[in-house]
């Protein structure tokens, strides 16, 4: 269940265009019916534990109102703990998004770390996709974080790819790939 309150979290997050003073949401260029699958992937060890999780999450937009987008989310997840599988049963939720996101935004910190930016052609379930891509690595709490995110505007959601790797006190791996998906 965890692992799948993640990738909720994560593709709602990514359905999310960057703007100045209002973001709106990318499921809103799609029409219902619309859909992408998402495979996530984590290997973690923590105090010699080693853990392991994967997920396939499915997501549909189901509607698009004057004020939100409605998505269907299903999603399966099997973990292994101390050598032993644990495989959570399959659940579908419904997710409402606002379709506008307003505000203002902050102005950088001088001192954060500047991203990588970059543009390339990734295939997905046999398409070709135009992508952008962004990479930053940072360090906090004894951890350096690397992290690469890939994402489309050909896509509904919008992520293509996620690739974050953390060492130091805690040492974790996760990959977040679309691997299919039907833009109406």
């Amino acid at each position: 269940m965890k692992q799948f309150l993640l990738a909720a979290a994560f593709l709602a997050s990514t359905a999310l265009t960057v703007a100045a003073e209002e973001t709106k949401n990318t499921w809103a260029a799609f029409k219902p019916g619309s859909w992408s699958v998402v495979k996530m992937k984590t290997v973690s060890e923590m105090q010699g534990q080693k853990t392991e999780s994967s997920s396939e999450t499915k997501t549909t937009l189901l509607e698009i109102t004057a004020t939100e987008v409605v998505l269907e989310v299903e999603s399966e997840t099997t973990s292994v703990v101390a050598g032993q599988a644990y495989k959570s049963p399959k659940t579908k939720s419904t997710m409402k998004q606002p379709l506008k996101y307003e505000g203002t935004a902050q102005p950088a910190d001088p001192a954060a770390p500047k991203p990588e930016t970059g543009e390339e052609e990734v295939s997905v379930g046999g398409k070709k996709v135009k992508c952008k891509w962004s990479k930053l690595s940072f360090e906090a709490a004894g951890n350096k974080t690397t992290s690469k995110s890939t994402y489309s505007d050909e896509v509904p959601g919008s992520m293509v790819k996620m690739e974050s790797k953390t060492e130091g006190t805690v040492k974790s791996e996760t990959t977040m790939e679309l691997t299919a998906f039907e833009a109406k």
